[in-house]
């Protein structure tokens, strides 16, 4: 898609789809326990955004590429419109995508996604001729692997995680995300998407991590033309949907079900 091959996968046999969006320097593995337990209720689709898991790496990259890799496997799979649920930046890239095409898209779940980024360009440090860190041995780069922010998790949950995130390269080993640079995505993008997304909005945010703090006010100063609400995740912490993925995948459920609910009832009324 622009030039650049996406990994996804469809799994689930429900008769309506979800979206499951990773966040940054992420992949789609972040949902392993997420998906187990929507499956069965769920056609789920899953990718790996352009410079992450095994997508391919771009030349650069731009605020509105990664929205594009997801309205890009949208067309590719067809199908009646889903619910984008994204992770971090996630749904940020998630809310973008919705804004853009409304035709495809049913309603947006952000899951503890950044609110305001102060300096969003200073963040992008694209080097093109920055070499992958090297490990010498697979357990060396898993041993060396790290969420940001650090979070403490079962094992069971995050190994998954880790042993899709590292890659054989030049002899050794490395990690699968474009270590170049990969921009976050500019603050005035996801304004502007809140301002004219025409679909509805569930922000979810996890009260033990800093990443959503100030969400209420933020959708107090910006009208969501499809509606938005907050929802809590008590207690947890910003990588929720490896810590608690039952409450994660029950809340999605719900959220996602009244907005199926919402779009049939419009429908039928129109």
């Amino acid at each position: 898609m622009d030039g650049a091959t996406i990994r996804y996968d469809v799994r689930g046999s429900g008769p309506q789809t979800l979206v499951l969006v990773h966040g940054y320097q992420a992949h789609h593995l972040w949902w392993h326990a997420i998906s187990d337990r929507l499956a069965s209720r769920y056609r789920l689709i899953l990718l790996d955004l352009s410079g992450h898991g095994d997508s391919d790496h771009r030349d650069g990259y731009d605020a509105p590429v990664w929205p594009r890799d997801v309205i890009g496997v949208l067309d590719d799979v067809g199908g009646e419109p889903p619910v984008i649920v994204g992770h971090s930046m996630g749904g940020r890239v998630s809310l973008v995508a919705a804004a853009r095409r409304r035709d495809l898209v049913r309603g947006v779940v952000l899951l503890d996604s950044a609110v305001r980024f102060a300096g969003d360009d200073a963040r992008f440090d694209w080097r093109p001729d920055r070499a992958p860190r090297g490990f010498a041995t697979r357990a060396d780069a898993v041993a060396a692997f790290r969420l940001k922010p650090e979070q403490e998790l079962e094992p069971a949950l995050l190994g998954p995680v880790v042993d899709y995130s590292v890659r054989e390269h030049g002899g050794g080993w490395t990690w699968k995300h474009d270590q170049r640079g990969l921009p976050g995505l500019a603050q005035h993008a996801f304004v502007d998407a809140l301002r004219a997304v025409e679909v509805p909005v569930r922000y979810v945010r996890a009260t033990a991590s800093p990443i959503a703090q100030g969400v209420e006010e933020l959708l107090d100063e910006v009208h969501v033309p499809g509606g938005a609400e907050v929802h809590l995740a008590p207690g947890l912490h910003h990588h929720l949907v490896l810590e608690d993925p039952d409450f994660c995948a029950g809340l999605i459920d719900r959220l996602a079900t009244e907005m199926f609910a919402d779009a049939g009832s419009a429908h039928v009324a129109s």
